[in-house]
């Protein structure tokens, strides 16, 4: 039995509160829907940590305004052999299509406002709508019940209609609350 326990994988997950939709909106001083049009991943500039550039071309501000072309900024990546993997981050792909949930840098470097919260990658279902879907892989949210906290697996949530997300970051932007 100890053999087994030793040879089990590890799970590693990030503990986060799960932010409402009205808090993320609150939260991120840009909303954007875009597509990554790049990626690179490189050692930071104090050589400690990997970072993973991508560049998105913004299709539409949502919230705020800002340049065409942003640069989001996360940790994590590969470099040579080194990997560096945050647990509970979002993983966008290039060629991808996201709604992102975001905050400003220096320059046009960006940054997600909850890390995976912050991302809902744009699809379509079985009749062709336009759909969005967040990914909570390794996520625990950490749910107040009373005088505790109570762990959940995330898990990822269903896709929803893109319009439903649209309609309420732009009444919430507008100040309707």
């Amino acid at each position: 039995m100890a053999a087994l326990a030793l040879a089990a994988p590890v799970a590693e997950a990030t503990v986060m509160v799960r932010l409402s939709r009205a808090e993320l909106i609150d939260r991120a001083e840009l909303v954007v829907r875009c597509v990554v049009e790049g990626q690179g991943a490189r050692w930071n500039e104090d050589g400690t940590r990997i970072i993973t550039l991508s560049r998105l071309r913004v299709l539409a501000y949502l919230k705020g305004q800002g340049p065409a072309g942003v640069v989001l900024r996360q940790f994590g990546g590969t470099v040579g052999g080194d990997t560096l993997q945050v647990p509970g981050d979002a993983r966008l792909t290039r060629g991808g299509e996201y709604v992102l949930f975001l905050r400003r840098g220096a320059g046009d470097v960006v940054y997600l406002t909850a890390m995976s919260q912050s991302a809902f990658a744009v699809g379509r279902d079985a009749q062709g709508a336009v759909t969005v879907q967040r990914s909570f892989e390794d996520v625990t949210f950490a749910v107040p019940q009373g005088d505790r906290m109570v762990y959940v697996e995330a898990g990822d949530e269903p896709p929803e209609p893109l319009y439903r997300l649209l309609d309420a970051v732009s009444q919430r932007a507008r100040g309707a609350r």
